[in-house]
């Protein structure tokens, strides 16, 4: 939730920032406010997808950055995203705003649609787990992803009533339990249709 309000929060400053007097060390306001957005991702400045970061790596994905090559990788989210950044902060340099704009209207669906695969996955495991406590686990997880989308952008394409139906099933006052004893899965299943008919197909 964090990330995603910053990342936001910074891009959008970007926009009436000023690009043209030069802070020392930090480029201009605009170019600034572009780079912190660029840490919250917490991806390394030559970031590869192909590549297997170690968890032992100091120089790996974290954040948001993690999940890119986890929950993201089929929406082939890290790739996307890094992207949308070199070519903004490129388009920044030649004053070029038509293509920062969009580059920042990339990186905002994209980090949110990677926050909806990481839930999606999370309340489609469980389904398929045999042991209780696995269950429950990532179902806990889910709940987590939930409580990020509530600071999704203001033009996200997760309309407030369908918000409100995934808090409905997935939210903390709802009873875990009752989730996994339905040998139906029924209220998690309505979790991954509002999920692909919103964001459409998140993995295989």
């Amino acid at each position: 939730a964090m990330v995603l309000t910053n990342v936001s929060e910074h891009l959008d400053a970007s926009v009436n920032a000023d690009n043209n007097t030069i802070i020392g060390g930090k480029g201009t306001a605009m170019q600034h406010e572009w780079d912190l957005a660029f840490g919250y991702v917490a991806i390394p400045t030559d970031y590869d997808t192909a590549k297997s970061y170690a968890n032992t790596e100091a120089n790996r994905p974290l954040a948001v950055g993690g999940y890119f090559g986890e929950r993201g990788k089929f929406i082939k989210a890290g790739g996307t995203v890094y992207e949308a950044f070199r070519k903004g902060r490129a388009a920044i340099g030649a004053k070029d705003y038509a293509t920062r704009d969009a580059a920042i209207a990339t990186i905002k669906e994209f980090i949110e649609k990677t926050f909806a695969a990481a839930c999606y996955y999370y309340i489609t495991h469980p389904q398929a787990a045999t042991e209780r406590p696995a269950q429950l686990h990532e179902l806990s997880e889910g709940r987590g992803f939930v409580v990020v989308l509530k600071y999704r952008p203001a033009n996200s394409k997760l309309t407030a009533s369908n918000y409100q139906a995934l808090t409905d099933i997935l939210g903390v006052d709802q009873n875990a339990y009752d989730l996994i004893n339905d040998a139906n899965f029924t209220k998690l299943k309505q979790a991954q249709e509002i999920l692909i008919s919103t964001y459409g197909q998140l993995q295989l």
